[in-house]
């Protein structure tokens, strides 16, 4: 396999290229795939769109040319930063997640190396279906009704007032890790299976419905009618601090007192039942098993 540099002038990233034509030239230049996200991370952007069409209106950066030499994870920050929105690196055949700590050319290398393990040992009829990057199994929940997926973020300040938001999505999709599984209970008392966002390769929202604040217990929270509006206005994306940044942007960065839950600092996702239940292989996203029926 070919493992020239790539590190020839040119390449550049603009606002009016489409989503398709980023893919297709980021291969073509770096041997390696990207994955482009509406914004922050929750669902894939349209491949027919123009990277301007998926950015924030602060956003106004037009040209970035990434070099081979430079940080995965650099380039990531910096498409955010003049973008606004999310990439990630992948490999060029088989999609698993490249490391961010690696460079361009350091990951296109590691990815060369692992197509000629994994046909190597494809060759061979690798037992247990066992190949050289290893499979990273992870459960995947999907609703079987319309209307029925929420992300829910939840937020604390010092002084223990708390408060969260709940966007309603006509679709979308969880996951937990394997030694996580779906109980009976959940689905039978519980009626839904909360996830924690940012598992998996995308909850993947279509179809916003409905927004809800869940402002708590009044007699403990205290929240005035003008700081529920302020709050309200971020993140509908209706107002913007001081640097720009509003919705969950404002959220996770602002310059504010709340602090997202430890336990899922992007959020929860939470499948109301019935559900579907596939064990997945999250570096290569596709399904080893489907239909998988809860734990007792």
């Amino acid at each position: 396999m070919e493992t020239h540099d790539s590190t020839k002038p040119g390449f550049t990233i603009n606002s009016g290229m489409q989503v398709k034509t980023l893919k297709h030239d980021f291969l073509e230049e770096f041997c390696l795939g990207i994955r482009v996200y509406k914004r922050y991370g929750r669902q894939f952007a349209d491949d027919e769109v123009t990277l301007a069409a998926i950015r924030n209106d602060e956003f106004k950066g037009t040209e970035f040319s990434p070099d081979s030499n430079s940080k995965i994870s650099t380039i990531q920050d910096k498409i955010m930063e003049l973008f606004g929105f999310k990439v990630e690196m992948c490999g060029s055949v088989y999609h698993y997640l490249c490391r961010s700590e690696l460079t361009l050319l350091e990951a296109k290398e590691a990815d060369n190396k692992y197509i000629l393990e994994k046909e190597s040992k494809l060759n061979k009829a690798v037992i247990n279906d066992e190949i050289s990057h290893p499979i990273h199994k992870l459960y995947r929940i999907t609703s079987l009704e319309k209307k029925s997926v929420v992300f829910r973020i939840e937020v604390s300040d010092e002084t223990n007032r708390s408060f969260a938001v709940e966007e309603h999505y006509r679709w979308g999709q969880g996951f937990r890790e394997i030694n996580d599984p779906v109980l009976d209970s959940d689905i039978t008392k519980l009626k839904k299976v909360r996830c924690i966002n940012g598992i998996g390769w995308g909850a993947e929202w279509d179809d916003l419905v409905m927004v809800d604040f869940d402002w708590g217990d009044s007699a403990t929270n205290k929240f005035s009618e003008k700081e529920k509006k302020s709050i309200k206005a971020y993140w509908e994306k209706n107002k913007k601090d001081d640097q720009g940044r509003s919705g969950h942007y404002w959220l996770l960065e602002g310059d504010h007192n709340w602090h997202t839950n430890p336990l899922a600092p992007n959020g929860f996702v939470e499948i109301y039942a019935p559900v579907k239940i596939d064990i997945v292989d999250a570096g290569n996203c596709v399904a080893l098993e489907e239909n998988i029926a809860p734990n007792k």
